[in-house]
């Protein structure tokens, strides 16, 4: 079987679409029957792999979605490979994780701090800057996937990453989290992508 590139973001929003869409369902059943529980976020990235990679085969579209190593190096946890018709090898990487509900507002711990060692230091990274240096230094997009029971939300790293450096935000970790999460949040990798 002879499969098609992706070269348009339309057509890999659709790929992606078809994941966030499932993982919304799941997740709506899940609260219906435990309404005050939150689902994993290494569970909801599964389905959306599984459901986003067998979506682009039915299509018979050239992706290739895979789990990435060393994310407290990096700051992703999965990655997407196509031909985008420049690239043969184009790479686009994602920091899954579940909305928060336990503050004022909805968010994402946008400031979570990766550990990892060198010898016998610790080394304390955020994830945010891992993640958005990494794209940069590829010459690509990441994006943190935010599973939620109601949408899946978009938020572009390298924006995520302009916006922290030039907002002035001050306050505490959950509020600038909000604060982020409410400004850069989309609905979908099409509207993120656009959100420079």
């Amino acid at each position: 079987m002879e499969f098609n590139n992706v070269t348009t973001p339309a057509e890999l929003d659709e790929i992606l679409s078809a994941g966030s869409n499932n993982v919304r369902e799941i997740y709506a059943r899940f609260r219906h029957v435990f309404p005050t529980k939150s689902m994993k976020e290494i569970g909801l990235t599964d389905i959306f792999l599984m459901t986003a990679q067998g979506t682009a085969r039915d299509a018979n579209k050239a992706v290739n979605f895979e789990w990435m190593s060393e994310e407290n190096k990096y700051g992703c946890d999965f990655s997407v490979e196509f031909n985008n018709g420049v690239l043969a090898n184009h790479k686009v990487y994602f920091q899954a994780k579940v909305v928060q509900k336990d503050g004022p507002g909805d968010y994402c711990d946008f400031l979570y701090e990766s550990k990892r060692k060198d010898g016998k230091e610790t080394i304390l990274e955020y994830q945010n800057l891992l993640l958005a240096n990494f794209a940069q230094k590829n010459n690509t997009e990441a994006y943190y996937v935010i599973y939620d029971d109601t949408a899946v939300y978009w938020v572009n790293a390298i924006a995520l990453k302009n916006w922290l450096d030039r907002s002035g935000v001050h306050g505490t970790d959950m509020g600038i989290c909000i604060r982020a999460f409410t400004v850069l949040a989309k609905t979908s990798y099409l509207a993120a992508k656009n959100n420079q």
